[in-house]
């Protein structure tokens, strides 16, 4: 019988945030669709220093293959919401659209291909998100009335509907009712920490770029300097050639 993988402990937001910025160093190698030969052993030699890079900072030891398990989970949940968020702004209803700031999606978003997940934007469409636009025929008001009766109190909503039929298509624009806007509770303490995270992932991007372009200008040198040391071996060996004639 096969052993069971042995379960360990759930990843924290920290960490989560620790291996995309590990990811995202490499990016170029780990999101390439390339499957060839050459390809699948830099891809191995790059999971290789994300796990060495995340090792040497995080508390808890992770094998490359928790790793990466871990890393197709967050894509597939950046994938999931990004479909339910289509959904919400579909024209056929549905539930409204509730935008969550989660920096592990966005920074799950920055790493792959932004355009494959949540498609492009037409901007002449007009069922595009931009142009909304609310069908009236009937509307319904609820007005609450509510009385307080010895222990309880009752909430009861009259329903009166109002005639539309004499519309003019301005009308089609019409602003949302506040009743029916939706008020997000912000925790100020979450929003301060997402808020240090995302400018800690923005630090950390930059360094990197800038390390990538450090490693690019010494590569740049060592060719140079290793195209004069050829050019004055070559030299050389010409000269000795032409003593050797003599």
């Amino acid at each position: 019988m096969e052993k069971k993988r042995n379960r360990g402990t759930n990843f924290s937001k920290e960490e989560e945030l620790l291996l995309l910025v590990e990811v995202e160093k490499l990016k170029n190698i780990i999101e390439n669709k390339q499957s060839d030969k050459l390809h699948s052993s830099e891809k191995s030699e790059a999971w290789i220093t994300v796990a060495n890079n995340f090792n040497a900072i995080n508390c808890i030891a992770r094998s490359q293959d928790q790793l990466k398990i871990k890393y197709e989970n967050l894509k597939m949940k950046a994938r999931k919401f990004a479909a339910d968020q289509r959904f919400c702004q579909g024209t056929g209803g549905g539930p409204p659209n509730i935008n969550i700031k989660d920096p592990v999606l966005d920074a799950v978003l920055r790493i792959i291909n932004f355009k494959t997940v949540v498609g492009l934007i037409n901007p002449f469409d007009i069922d595009s998100i931009r142009n909304n636009a609310q069908v009236i025929g009937y509307s319904t008001k609820y007005i609450n009335e509510s009385f307080l009766d010895l222990d309880y109190e009752i909430s009861q909503s009259l329903l009166v509907l109002e005639n539309w039929s004499k519309y003019t298509p301005k009308k089609l624009k019409t602003p949302i009712s506040k009743k029916l806007k939706q008020k997000m509770f912000v925790n100020p303490i979450k929003e301060e920490y997402y808020r240090k995270k995302i400018k800690y992932l923005e630090e950390e991007t930059k360094k990197s770029i800038l390390q990538q372009e450090d490693i690019i200008i010494k590569r740049k040198q060592d060719k140079e300097l290793h195209e004069k040391n050829i050019f004055l071996l070559d030299l050389k060996t010409k000269l000795q050639q032409k003593e050797l004639l003599k």
